[in-house]
């Protein structure tokens, strides 16, 4: 499948200030199968611009879907010259297994092992994404790949339990919305519309470890984790890649809003890496965790 030069490149161009497309031909593979090293194969879309030939890169892993707003990031990309590969995370929007967070290492590195292989790459690889995708972004890096030359990380810490226990308490709101939206994004739009009527009771609800069954309707095993072990417990380190800070050398570009939870984290990370020597850079703006201006700013700061 072959498309023309798309709404966010002609926008981006003008209003983000980024460079106009170079390759605004670009083919687009859908459904491409992937297979991890448990076996377990996860849907891929390939964006690769023409004319074909080895390009450097970039490697988006999400567990939020391949359409809007992630594909047309992806052609934003390709259409400024990289190769992407824009891969569904294990138990999402086709991929085979289940939600499995300390697979996400294994998982990208497979793809990344696999992108090397193709004709169209010429051995480099980067990777971009906010929140989940880059803590993604953190699990492929700890398993120190040789192709990984760039990364760009937006509104996510290294440590994924800060996620649920930002200053050591847990954070209900966080867990509980994101347990339903992820159980509940693949189906009707209604059923995402209604998301606030059916947390407001849950909140309420006690005790909080069956609230899960109460906006999903089953146990969810992720959730019941987060609550049921804390802080430093045997659950948590596998997901904690700030160890990795004292020897990354990957060049990273962090992107935070000042109204973002994770922001202090982002913060410590960065600092850790610039008193490493690591080539990074910091933008802050003011955004809350999902705004559409820091996904817009992160996705400029990306393609520099």
């Amino acid at each position: 499948m072959m498309g023309g030069m798309s709404l966010l490149s002609s926008v981006a161009a003008r209003v983000l200030g980024v460079p106009p497309p170079t390759t605004p031909r670009v083919d687009v593979e859908r459904g491409v199968r992937l297979p991890t090293g448990d076996g377990v194969e996860l849907l891929t879309d390939l964006y690769l611009p023409r004319p074909r030939g080895p390009r450097p890169t970039v490697l988006i892993r999400t567990p939020y879907g391949r359409r809007a707003p992630w594909g047309l990031f992806a052609r934003g990309f390709a259409e400024r010259g990289y190769q992407v590969v824009l891969q569904s995370c294990r138990g999402t929007f086709g991929s085979g297994g289940e939600i499995t967070f300390s697979a996400e290492a294994a998982d990208g590195r497979a793809a990344a092992d696999w992108i090397v292989t193709q004709p169209w790459s010429n051995g480099d690889v980067g990777t971009w994404g906010p929140s989940y995708l880059s803590f993604v972004q953190w699990a492929l890096a700890s398993t120190h790949p040789p192709q990984l030359k760039a990364m760009a990380i937006q509104n996510m810490s290294a440590d994924r339990s800060r996620s649920y226990y930002p200053g050591g308490t847990f954070a209900l709101d966080n867990a509980l919305t994101w347990t339903y939206l992820v159980a509940n994004q693949e189906g009707s739009r209604r059923a995402r519309a209604h998301s606030q009527r059916v947390l407001a009771p849950a909140f309420r609800h006690l005790p909080l470890l069956d609230a899960d069954v109460l906006v999903t309707g089953h146990e969810v095993p992720y959730y019941r984790s987060w609550l049921e072990y804390r802080p430093g417990d045997e659950f948590w380190p596998p997901l904690d890649f700030t160890p990795l800070l004292r020897e990354h050398r990957v060049p990273t570009s962090f992107v935070g809003g000042w109204y973002d939870y994770y922001l202090p984290y982002l913060l410590e990370d960065f600092q850790a890496l610039v008193e490493a020597g690591v080539d990074t850079q910091l933008v802050v703006g003011p955004w809350p965790h999902s705004a559409a201006g820091g996904l817009l700013a992160g996705f400029r700061e990306g393609l520099a």
